[in-house]
């Protein structure tokens, strides 16, 4: 199945992001991020992935299908249909996206995140913040999908 739980933050916390503006370019700084900002950011990532799941669930199977991660996906789809793996996947996301869960998820991925390099967080949390940003529920999916996608290749499952 696609277990959908924990994937953002995970993601978050197991790929890069974008990279820091050349030094030529740089505006004045702002408060730099800390991990206390990634539990709002992780929130409103998932409140974003549930209002475009129709957008974001589609993508992201076909990641998951492109990557084989978790193993056999593809032969899931093939043999339940493409249909049936979504409805699927909105189930769990609709389970995945209630608000003790994600509190715990996003919780928990921070904890992890502190010990990550303060750059990084920040790289991270810029690239959520592109995301969130986004002005549809298809660009945001695209976005988002780029975080999950660093996690789904580096996860053992």
């Amino acid at each position: 199945m696609l277990r959908l739980h924990s994937l953002l933050i995970l993601a978050v916390a197991a790929c890069g992001g974008s990279s820091p503006p050349p030094a030529e370019k740089a505006a004045p700084q702002t408060a730099a991020h800390t991990t206390d900002d990634l539990v709002p950011m992780c929130k409103r990532i998932f409140a974003r992935k549930e209002t475009c799941a129709d957008d974001y669930l589609p993508v992201l199977l076909d990641h998951r299908v492109e990557l084989n991660k978790p193993p056999g996906i593809g032969d899931e789809v093939k043999a339940k249909g493409r249909d049936a793996v979504l409805a699927i996947a909105h189930t769990e996301l609709a389970s995945d996206t209630q608000p003790d869960k994600v509190a715990a998820t996003c919780d928990g991925a921070a904890a992890q995140m502190a010990k990550a390099p303060t750059k990084r967080v920040s790289q991270l949390l810029d690239q959520g913040g592109k995301c969130v940003a986004a002005a549809d529920c298809r660009a945001f999916s695209m976005c988002v999908v780029e975080i999950d996608r660093g996690f789904i290749a580096a996860s053992s499952h």
